[in-house]
């Protein structure tokens, strides 16, 4: 968790100083930076197995049966 406060603190910084006109470029860093972060974080987090667990179950299933009481379906992840 502690290196999404840094990264995120360093995005707010160089965003911060992107509105100036010699440092236009910041802004563009900063979304540099995050979309980095955030397309290598396979495999990061608390409840990363639980959602692949999950999409692995989902993707096994040929129908889905919405209105089985004793099935929880989440039905925008799905989708």
């Amino acid at each position: 968790m502690i290196e999404t406060i840094v990264i995120g603190l360093i995005c707010v910084f160089w965003a911060y100083l992107g509105r100036y006109r010699r440092l236009s470029w910041g802004f563009g860093a900063a979304m540099t930076i995050l979309f980095v972060f955030l397309a290598i974080r396979y495999e990061w987090g608390n409840d990363y197995r639980q959602y692949i667990d999950k999409f692995t179950v989902y993707n096994s299933i040929d129908e889905f049966n919405y209105s089985d009481p004793n099935e929880r379906w989440e039905v925008g992840w799905i989708f």
